[in-house]
């Protein structure tokens, strides 16, 4: 696949397509290495190189630089700011004290 047809695959699409290469590159390596009739040399490369493709875009996702289509994503742990902000406050109250 393209980067760009990559990169319209929802969050979970992409989760599942980079499993589903991953287990085939696996196949194909066993074939290999077990002196089977490999049709396609070159698919093992083109399998790293999709695999590499999609943990990059996962990657770019879960840092916010571009997103994903839409769809379930997985949600991060939020921080309650109140609780850290209060601290400082305190430590300064301190502080000045």
């Amino acid at each position: 696949m393209k980067s760009y047809q990559l990169r319209q695959l929802t969050y979970n699409e992409a989760v599942n397509r980079a499993s589903d290469v991953e287990e085939e590159l696996s196949n194909l390596r066993f074939q290999l290495a077990t002196r089977k009739e490999l049709g396609n040399h070159r698919r093992i490369r083109q399998m790293k190189r999709e695999i590499a493709q999609l943990k990059t875009i996962l990657h770019e996702h879960q840092l916010g630089l571009r997103k994903l289509a839409l769809g379930f994503q997985p949600q991060e742990p939020e921080e309650n700011s109140s609780e850290t902000t209060g601290k400082k406050e305190d430590q300064n109250r301190q502080g000045n004290q």
